[in-house]
């Protein structure tokens, strides 16, 4: 649905919605863990926010980027983009963002095995963090904190500060961190020869794993569910569209048979007319014909009765003299 919403941003021209679309997109691949198809949005939404002049665009497509590269342990590129971030944040002042890409820049280090450059970022991201009260971002902090000091053999400094994030993580109710932490714990207590206390972290790490894999395993089967609704609601409009294009096609069919029909009875009603004009005309012509026959035939017989009177007239008074002459000779 976004990718199809972006491609009608992108025919509107429409730049402001395209970005928010964009970053819609990068935000579904990076909880995919897609990490190509993040370089490639992140990078069109990095371009589209200079384009536009968005700071907090621009800072949001460099993290990112930074955790796509940080997934591809290209961790120097990572640490690279996430330091634009961070530059951007410090100038337009954007507290939950510099504290988020703070954190997340420790984390690049400590896959980097720069423990020391990671132990400053994670400092000044709880520090940030508490100055706001954003209780949950320092728990993980105080998290990601400890296990630096752990791995330093720092052990009792380590769980100082996995004791700052057990009490935040506690009280905000944070499931996953309690669960890290308490894993921490666990191994932090072997490595102190604390037995029975390791048991009891590792313990209440696993219940709270099942507890996790039990709300997990809910939402997964709501979301197949919903997926399984969706797909027979589509399934069914689909159907439906379908059927309704039958009977578009039909209803189409049936019209165009009833103009065939149609075209048809007047095509033949026009030939009907014109044969039925074609034969009166005929009639009349023939009729016509007829009478003009009868008027040259009654006109040849009254001439040739003509004739024949003017010739008897003519033999009569030719005979007539003849008598008379010969009445004269007697």
């Amino acid at each position: 649905a976004s990718l199809k919403a972006l491609d009608c941003y992108v025919k509107l021209k429409n730049k402001r919605y395209e970005a928010y679309t964009l970053n819609n997109i990068c935000n579904v691949y990076e909880n995919l863990q897609n990490n190509d198809k993040l370089i490639e949005y992140a990078t069109r939404s990095y371009k589209l926010a200079i384009e536009l002049g968005d700071k907090f665009s621009i800072a949001t497509s460099f993290n990112y980027l930074a955790s796509a590269y940080n997934r591809k342990k290209d961790y120097a590129a990572a640490i690279e983009t996430g330091k634009k971030a961070v530059a951007i944040f410090r100038e337009t002042g954007d507290s939950n963002g510099l504290c988020a890409t703070l954190n997340n820049l420790g984390s690049y280090y400590k896959f980097a095995n720069n423990n020391a450059e990671a132990l400053g970022y994670y400092k000044e991201a709880v520090t940030i963090a508490e100055r706001k009260n954003d209780l949950n971002s320092a728990a993980l902090d105080y998290y990601n904190i400890g296990n630096i000091h752990l791995k330093k053999a720092n052990y009792a400094m380590a769980e100082q500060y996995f004791k700052k994030g057990q009490a935040l993580a506690d009280k905000q109710g944070l499931q996953d961190i309690r669960k890290l932490i308490y894993t921490s714990l666990g191994e932090l207590c072997l490595k102190t020869n604390r037995n029975a206390e390791a048991e009891n972290y590792y313990n209440h790490a696993i219940l709270l794993q099942d507890s996790i894999f039990s709300k997990e395993t809910a939402k997964q089967i709501s979301d197949m569910q919903i997926k399984y609704e969706t797909k027979q609601k589509e399934e069914e409009n689909l159907l439906l569209q379908k059927d309704n294009e039958v009977k578009s096609v039909q209803l189409s069919k049936g019209r165009l048979a009833q103009l065939f029909l149609g075209g048809g009875i007047l095509f033949l009603l026009i030939v009907f007319y014109l044969l039925y004009n074609r034969t009166k005309l005929k009639q009349a012509m023939d009729a016509e014909l007829l009478r003009q026959q009868e008027l040259r035939s009654n006109a040849i017989i009254e001439a040739e009765e003509k004739e024949r009177t003017r010739i008897a007239k003519e033999l009569h008074d030719g005979i007539d003299q003849q008598l008379s002459a010969a009445k004269l000779s007697i």
